[in-house]
This record gives structure tokens, sequence and C-alpha cells, in this order.
């Protein structure tokens, strides 16, 4: 499964924008308030099997309700449940791998996609829909058929996913949910005290995956178990939890939580995800860092599904290279991508601070360098101010270690 193209119309910061992505693996890099994370959310709020979107009127691009907003999203190849008449086979689009063209009528060697738009007017009201250009307003589509394109996002809320609730990957991870949610019901401090909960077959399943895919990115914790959260106890609705021995995993420090938890998604996701990832360094070392984006690979897979990911961290170029790169821009509220391409990997691997920077200053040797670190020390910080905080990059290499496209 893949995304293809993305159109997003007055959508928080974004008025316009369109994306298109060739390759399974996309990194959207850019400074701060630059729509990166919009854009996920955009695609998210599409194609995730949500019945309900918790919006309101800054959702609007400048709380403008007057115009509603719209945001298309291309994925295919279809699944085989979507292609009868009776669902969408007669709204199936083709996309043309080689040149990025969509049409309403497929050619053989096109790719088979459909066009899933969510527009949502001043009544708050989501309406997702299957359209073409020949029939826009097009015909609704149900959350369980956009379950089918397999979107997760992953890593957004750690504690959630500790916990067996609503949607946490531990709930998918259980294969009978009855027992689970009697337990949620019925759970005090006395069955905490009492109960054997790990003799539910069910959960230990679960745990044994969730423990898997933390060892998988370097978490190891021998004593993970499933109790009732003490926190929960304190709200009358006792929720089950991982724990590590008798200490809820919610404790556990912020990167090996968000690993845990992404550990347990990996686990519950299917083959061919389209995985959304937003700041994928967030509380994560350098090492950890690229070690979850090799796993991430891995679980993909080239050619059956997709990660779309956000970072602000070298470590990440480092790993990924120039191909999955683009460079996300917003200019009065107009979002441009633009793909960075191989033509400039020997700059990524040498200078990967320079793709996250709007600007740069080159310079041919130390002495000039010296020169602005002095300017820097006596003029800027005078004000408070620093080279950084105005977004400039300094850095000592020739001229022609800077692919144009950043001059």
């Amino acid at each position: 499964m893949q995304i293809y193209h993305v159109a997003i119309q007055h959508f928080r910061g974004i008025e316009q924008c369109q994306a298109t992505f060739r390759d399974h693996v996309v990194c959207l890099i850019g400074p701060g308030d630059s729509t990166k994370s919009t854009i996920l959310d955009a695609i998210e709020y599409v194609l995730c099997p949500n019945w309900f979107i918790p919006l309101d009127d800054s959702d609007f691009t400048n709380a403008n309700i007057s115009k509603e907003i719209a945001i298309d999203v291309t994925v295919g190849p279809v699944p085989d449940e979507l292609l009868s008449e009776a669902k969408c086979g007669l709204h199936l689009r083709g996309w043309n791998p080689r040149d990025c063209t969509l049409r309403d009528e497929p050619a053989e060697e096109d790719i088979r996609v459909l066009t899933i738009k969510l527009k949502v007017d001043r009544n708050l009201t989501p309406e997702w829909s299957v359209v073409t250009d020949r029939s826009p307003e097009g015909i609704r589509i149900s959350y369980r058929d956009r379950q089918r394109f397999r979107v997760s996002r992953i890593g957004s809320n750690a504690d959630s996913e500790l916990s067996w609730t609503r949607g946490s990957a531990l709930l998918r991870l259980t294969e009978d949910t009855d027992n689970t949610e009697q337990i949620l019901l019925d759970a005090t401090r006395k069955v905490r005290e009492t109960c054997k909960l790990n003799s539910v077959e069910d959960l230990n399943t679960s745990i044994s995956a969730a423990k898997k895919g933390a060892e998988s990115l370097g978490v190891e914790l021998q004593l993970l178990r499933v109790d009732i959260d003490p926190r929960s106890l304190r709200a009358n609705a006792a929720t089950l939890s991982l724990h590590n021995d008798k200490v809820p995993a919610r404790r556990l420090g912020l990167g090996t939580r968000r690993l845990l938890a992404i550990g347990a998604q990996l686990q519950a996701m299917e083959e061919g995800a389209i995985v959304l990832v937003d700041e994928i360094e967030h509380a994560l070392e350098p090492h950890r860092i690229k070690h979850l984006i090799r796993i991430l690979r891995g679980r993909i897979g080239s050619g059956s599904g997709q990660i779309i990911m956000t970072s602000h961290s070298p470590a990440t170029l480092e790993e990924l290279g120039a191909e999955p790169l683009h460079v996300v821009r917003s200019n009065q509220f107009t979002t441009s991508l633009t793909r960075v391409g191989a033509a400039a990997q020997g700059t990524v691997r040498a200078i990967p601070e320079a793709f996250l920077s709007p600007r740069a200053i080159v310079c041919e040797g130390p002495t000039e360098v010296g020169l602005l670190r002095s300017y820097e020390k006596l003029v800027l910080s005078a004000k408070s101010q620093s080279f950084a905080l105005h977004g400039v990059l300094r850095y000592s290499r020739l001229s022609n270690q800077i692919p144009n496209s950043l001059r």
C-alpha cells in the first residue's frame, strides 16, 4: 500500500498544498512551523478508520469557517474487497509512476488507485467519499472500508499504547477482548492484589508480542507483565496496563516508553501498512533513532508498504540518505514540497545539518569561521542573540560541497 498524492485545502496552516510521493520511505524535513506535522495529520484524518475527528474552528485556516476543509489522498493499489462495483469499482483511477500523473481512465501500465476525500464544513461534521474528476461528489466510504488501507500513526501517544484501552496496539494484539473488558469493569484494589491476570492466556500473548517488538528495538524488560494500573483506581475505572515487575510502564523513561509502545504497534501492524511517524527522533538517542529506522524499513519491506515521517535530527538524515528527503516550506499559507534526490547524497552524509536549517553561511577556511564566531560572541550575544536563533548554520567547507538547491 502506498500514498501517491496528497492535496490539502484550508486546513490549519495550509491553504494550499500539492504533494507527490514516489518512494516507499518519505521523510519530511524543514524548519519549525513549516506544516510538516499538519501534512501527517491530514493523511491520518483521511485514511485512519475513525468515525469522529476532534475538530474545532481553529482547524480552518485563519479560523475562517466560511470555506470548507478539503483533503484528497490518492492511495493504492486498491484492496480486493473494494474492487467490486458495489463498493468502489466504478471510481477506480490510474496512477502512472513514471510521470506521476493521475487520470480517471486507467491505462494498462497504471496502478489502480482511489482518491479519498475528507470534507469538513462549518458544522464540523466530517464526510469521507471516493471521488474522481468526472464525479467530484463521489460516493461515501465507511470507516471499515478505510481501515482496509492499513494506515497507522505510531508513537504519537506512548502512554495510551501501554494499556488495554480502545484502539491501543495491546488491545489489537489480544485475540479475545471479552475477558479484558470484564476485568476493566470489575477491577478494584482487591482485585489488583488477588487476581491472577498473568493466567489470562490472551493477555500473555499480547505481552509476549510487545516484549518481542521492544527487544528488536533494544529495550529489554525481563519482568514485563500485566497488572491493574494503580493510578486508574483513583478514578474508579481500573485499567489494565503493562508493568515492569511492580512498576507501571508509564513510569519508565520517555524514550523507553516510546520504543515499547512502537514495538507493540509494529507487532500489531499488518503487512503492507502505511506508517506515519511524527518526529521520529523524539526522546531517542542517535543510536536508537538509527536502529528504529532500520527496523521500520525492514518491517515495511521493499515495495509492500510505506513510511512517511518527519524529523529534525541529523542522525535521521544520515541513516536515510538523500532520496527519501522532502524539504517542506510554507509561504503565506501555501505549502510546497521539494524532493532532494540522489544528487545530494554526498552533502547529506557530510553536512546533514544543512538540510535542517533555513539559512547557511559557507566559509572557505578556519579564519572565516573564527571571524563569524567572534562576531557572534561580541555583537549578537550582547543582544541575547545568536546565529542559531536566526536559523543560520555555520559550516567550514568549500562552497562546491553545497548543492545549488541550498544556495
